[in-house]
């Protein structure tokens, strides 16, 4: 797959710009959009490893989990324009997600599913967890490893499902 550039670090030239009609999508997915239109027009893409991007980063978990429900409502986005491009690998965080509130209602309606289903999801957490402090070798590292994932899974999914539940009744897709 080649490099597709997002707008916090893309440089363009503005013969590119021209021919492609620049911006289709004005705010959500517009980059990935944008990128796969370059490509589409015969245009390469690339990374200049050199090159420094500088971009304010998320700081607390609320932040980083406003910033994944926003990629997940831009993947259904981008899939107005492209719907090959969504794939398996954006959908599995909207199954983590179901998951979860599967999860939940078990709790008052299976005890049994319910337990086991809550062993796989901490498997699955343990799993992240000791692959952090094998890594990095620091258990506070390992310990938000586990939380900043469960956010990402989460976050994306639920803009992914919420999105393309607004998408698919809105008529926009139509």
């Amino acid at each position: 797959a080649s490099f597709e550039p997002r707008s916090f670090n893309m440089g363009i030239r503005k013969e590119v710009f021209a021919k492609t009609g620049g911006y289709k999508i004005t705010r959500m997915g517009e980059d990935i959009e944008f990128s796969i239109r370059i490509r589409e027009n015969g245009y390469s893409t690339g990374l200049i490893e050199e090159a420094f991007v500088y971009h304010k980063r998320r700081t607390s978990l609320s932040q980083f989990y406003r910033q994944l429900h926003f990629f997940g409502r831009a993947r259904i986005n981008v899939g107005r324009f492209f719907p090959e491009r969504i794939k398996w690998v954006h959908r599995l965080p909207a199954l983590f997600t179901i998951g979860c509130f599967i999860l939940l209602a078990m709790a008052f309606i299976n005890s049994t599913i319910f337990y086991l289903g809550l062993t796989l999801f901490w498997v699955f957490f343990l799993a992240i967890f000791i692959d952090a402090w094998i890594k990095t070798g620091e258990i506070t590292v390992a310990i938000l490893s586990m939380a900043t994932s469960f956010t990402q899974l989460f976050a994306y999914g639920v803009g992914f499902i919420t999105e393309g539940l607004h998408y698919t009744t809105s008529g926009r897709n139509k």
